[in-house]
Formats: C-alpha cells, structure tokens, sequence
C-alpha cells in the first residue's frame, strides 16, 4: 500500500527556525542556497553550469586541451576582445547539447558550427575547436585530420621554395 510522503514544514514566525532550514540548503559557494545558484545559472544560460572538455587544433596542428572548462571560461579564453559574448555562449550552448545527435551546419564568425553524431566542432579559418565527449569514431578521426593539417603545411612551406 502507498502512503503519501508528507512535505518537511517549519514554523516561519521563528526567524531562528528560518536561519536553521536555510542552513540546510547552503552552498558553500558565496554563500547562495542551492536554489539561488540554480536559478542563476538558468539565467546566465546554464554556461556555468555546464563543464566541457575542449581540444583545440591551430592551422599548424598545435593541440590545446581544456579540460572542465565552462562555456563562459572558453569564451573568455577562446575570444578575449569579444563584446557580444551570450551569442557565443548560445552557439557553444547548442553545439554541446548532448541530448541533440541531429546533424548541425551553420555559418558562424567567418567559420562554421558543426555538429554530427561523432564530432561537435567550432571551424574558424586559423583554429578548430572539438567539443568533448569524443566517441570512438572522433579518436580514429584525430589523427586522419591532424595528418592532413601537417601534409597540407608541409605542401605550403614546399611551394614556398
């Protein structure tokens, strides 16, 4: 038999017994309830909330990884003297959804957003930014595109003499 689960209560007239409840659900983070934290991080976007592990590949094939990072920490760090960061944010937002596998092609900065059932990727005209978790297709892809980056750099510097 079901019994109904009764809801904990407390008596608001005592500002002690307020205080105590509060103290319940304190984050050791500035102090903020957990629902204060929550509902910031609904109203930054979910950015902070989210942490993702980046590899970011420069034209010459130079690999950065971050890992843990958060949507607003790339953005600061990716792009430094960007003013309209919330449209990066969003871009970055959806390219991580792991809830969505559709296949994602988008004009963006000069570069594009791509997103497909093995690779969520930011393609700039001197960088790529991978956005993890990286199935194993990804790791049997890595290399192939790194191998291509220095083939193609070693054509350039080749045609240079």
């Amino acid at each position: 038999r079901l019994q109904r689960a009764r809801t904990p209560s407390f008596s608001a007239s005592s500002p002690a017994a307020v205080r105590r409840h509060d103290s319940l659900f304190l984050d050791s983070f500035n102090g903020l309830t957990v629902g204060q934290r929550l509902i910031g991080g609904i109203s930054l976007g979910g950015g902070e909330a989210q942490m993702l592990s980046i590899l970011e590949v420069t034209e010459s094939g130079a690999e950065t990884s971050y890992e843990g990072s958060s949507i607003s920490e790339l953005v600061r760090r990716g792009w430094p003297s960007e003013d309209r960061v919330d449209g990066v944010c969003r871009t970055l937002r959806q390219l991580a959804d792991l809830s969505r596998c559709d296949f994602l092609l988008r004009p963006w900065r000069g570069g594009y957003s791509v997103r497909a059932d093995f690779v969520r990727a930011v393609i700039e005209p001197s960088r790529v930014l991978f956005l993890g978790p990286w199935s194993a297709t990804f790791h049997e892809f890595l290399p192939e595109f790194l191998r291509m980056l220095h083939e193609d750099d070693a054509a350039k510097e080749g045609g240079r003499r």
